[in-house]
Formats: C-alpha cells, sequence, structure tokens
C-alpha cells in the first residue's frame, strides 16, 4: 500500500508499506523508515513515518529533544507563526 506523506527533509511524495509495516505504524503511532544524514550534519539521524492527529496527515520526521518528539510540520508551522506575533 502506498501512502501519501509529508516531507520536509528529502522531499518524498510516497512511502510504500508492506501490511506489517502498517500494523505498526497503528498500534506504535510511528514506524521506522532509514537512518540519514543531511548535508552539514556531522552523523547519521533515525527518520520516522508518523501520522498527525489533529491534521490526520503522514509525515516523515526525525525525533527532537529529551523526549524524541515527532513534529508534524504543519502543526510546526502553526507555532512558528504564533510565536512571531
Amino acid at each position: 500500500m502506498r501512502i501519501r506523506v509529508v516531507d520536509e527533509h528529502f522531499g518524498m511524495k510516497e512511502v510504500e508499506l508492506t501490511l506489517i509495516q502498517r500494523l505498526k505504524l497503528r498500534v506504535f503511532g510511528s514506524l521506522f523508515l532509514f537512518k540519514a544524514a543531511k548535508e552539514g550534519w556531522r552523523g547519521k539521524l533515525p527518520f520516522y513515518l508518523a501520522k498527525c492527529r489533529k491534521h490526520s496527515i503522514f509525515f516523515i520526521d526525525y525525533p527532537h529533544g529529551y523526549d524524541e518528539a515527532l513534529i508534524c510540520p504543519l502543526c510546526y508551522e502553526y507555532l512558528e507563526k504564533r510565536r512571531r506575533k
């Protein structure tokens, strides 16, 4: 099954998932996809697929902060706009 994703890191548009991967995503809320390094980074970070409950979109992100949160790009954009006001 192919799902459309929002990916602000690598520009991916769709991800192909197996039945097992879909079940893991549903049960755990996120799914490990791959490790990668962006230009200027020292090492590789794990990237995960997750679904935002607020916006009902799938997105790809790496863990942020001590709690290793995956941040929806639409939620992040909203928070940035509020912070600028």
